[in-house]
């Protein structure tokens, strides 16, 4: 796009008399006017049936079985959101976000909730390794964290919820801990509780459902020395887990939907957990 014109139906608003940076900034402010409304443009870098705006590429419950192929863009936006809920999408191929990089998108959000994937190649994000990326995987068929995720240098957040994983390899997750901050993902298929998720170190939220096991070991939470906000539940028994207790910067705690956040409810919790860890001290005394 010109920075110094702009057609407003059949006429041009040329940039005489104003600097570059205040015609950025007038474009940059109408682009967002555009979003907020939701406008659809004329020239999608999707096919159809897709649809786009400024800064979405709208192909959600599309009937999908392939990732549309994705052509090169001269609208440019800082945020990025590519929808594809609700198809029946089952493999990622290399390149399947080939030419997204000409959007020059710092932040890319993709949305993949609720298809049939079970695989993605390794280079499936090939072009956007190097944005900020937030993927909603949930409601898919995957049995195991893709080794794919560990191209996306920046990944800040994974959501893996509602998909059959029976294991968390922790080469993966090594790979991907220096940039990851959320991850949430369902754990009713896995048998003990998944070590690979203490290497994610930078994590200020993490959500783990639906444990089958009945305790969680105390060295459950070793290593989220940043974690903020920790949401679990399964099949334990008898509240606070004691492995809870060792996390010392948490804001937000919920068991089995049971939160505590407030700060009475924080002080509660911190009252428990001294009564907890008094009688863990007492049992590995005896």
């Amino acid at each position: 796009m010109d920075v110094r014109k702009m057609k407003t139906g059949s006429h041009l608003i040329m940039g005489k008399g104003l600097s570059t940076c205040l015609w950025l900034q007038f474009i940059l402010t109408t682009a967002a006017v555009m979003s907020s409304a939701g406008i659809i443009l004329d020239k999608c870098m999707a096919p159809d049936p897709c649809n786009c705006t400024v800064d979405h590429i709208l192909c959600h419950s599309s009937h999908l079985t392939e990732v549309p192929t994705f052509t090169p863009t001269t609208t440019h936006t800082d945020n990025l959101t590519i929808l594809l809920p609700a198809n029946d999408l089952t493999v990622l191929p290399a390149n399947a976000f080939r030419h997204i990089n000409t959007t020059c998108a710092k932040r890319i959000t993709i949305l993949f909730q609720s298809n049939k994937l079970y695989k993605m190649d390794i280079d499936a994000f090939a072009g956007i390794e190097n944005a900020i990326v937030d993927l909603q995987l949930q409601d898919n068929r995957f049995t195991e964290l893709p080794a794919a995720l560990t191209k996306l240098t920046r990944l800040e957040r994974l959501h893996m919820q509602a998909n059959p994983i029976t294991n968390i390899d922790p080469l993966v997750t090594t790979l991907m801990s220096p940039s990851l901050k959320h991850f949430a993902v369902f754990a009713v298929n896995l048998t003990s509780w998944p070590y690979g998720v203490n290497n994610l170190r930078h994590l200020s939220y993490l959500g783990i459902d639906n444990m089958p096991f009945h305790r969680l070991p105390l060295d459950s939470f070793n290593g989220f020395g940043e974690l903020t906000e920790l949401r679990i539940s399964g099949a334990f028994t008898g509240g606070i887990p004691s492995s809870v207790c060792f996390l010392r910067n948490l804001k937000v705690l919920s068991v089995n939907r049971v939160q505590y956040q407030s700060q009475q409810q924080l002080i509660q919790l911190n009252k428990k957990c001294r009564e907890l860890l008094s009688d863990v001290a007492a049992f590995i005394n005896l």
